[in-house]
């Protein structure tokens, strides 16, 4: 009877192992960032999650989440994807005191157009990199900008490991990498085409 269960007992603790490796291989724990290519600019606390792409601090500034895209976010309407990555931004950050890190160009790179802060962005108590935790999940793509490539290899390493998980946006046939022959269903859109450039 001892014997019974203890095999029992062995089991259930292979299982449950089995099952945790599964679930954190699903769920991987949210990645730290190697900054040094950057500047860190300042400190914030969050006053409200406008959506996906954009905070706003106390202070009044909007900080831009630089290098990153939201496939399914639109002025009109959000989508799966951009909901989900809205729910997680709200759930990691409100109320929470983060860091800013910025181009060390102070005259290119931090600002844009409606002059947002262009920021990675890192929760201050726990060094949550929150640019990176979006592309972990597939809740996010990589789009840099010409003046914002720092953090690419980082970001894209990232992306390719949600991708190959078929995590999140990677799921959905609709955001599949196209290829030379394939790029065409891109037409009019913003895509990621895959091929060798030759010279």
């Amino acid at each position: 009877m001892r014997i019974t269960l203890k095999l029992l007992v062995l089991l259930i603790c292979i299982f449950s192992a089995s099952a945790g490796a599964q679930e954190d291989k699903k769920n991987p724990p949210p990645p730290g960032a190697d900054y040094t290519a950057l500047q860190m600019t300042g400190l914030g606390q969050i006053d409200q999650i406008i959506d996906p792409l954009r905070l706003r601090l106390h202070d009044g500034r909007i900080v831009q989440l630089s290098g990153i895209d939201i496939p399914d976010l639109t002025p009109y309407d959000t989508g799966e994807i951009g909901m989900a990555a809205l729910e997680q931004l709200k759930q990691t950050l409100t109320g929470k005191h983060i860091r800013l890190y910025q181009s060390k160009n102070s005259s290119n790179g931090r600002r844009n157009r409606m002059g947002y802060q262009l920021a990675q962005v890192e929760e201050r108590n726990n060094g949550l990199w929150i640019q990176g935790m979006l592309l972990t999940g597939g809740l996010a793509r990589v789009r840099p900008s010409s003046l914002n490539t720092a953090m690419v290899s980082q970001m894209t390493a990232l992306e390719q490991e949600a991708r190959s998980e078929q995590r999140g946006l990677w799921a959905n046939p609709q955001y599949a990498v196209l290829t030379p022959e394939t790029a065409a269903q891109g037409m009019n859109d913003w895509a990621i085409v895959e091929g060798t450039i030759h010279a």
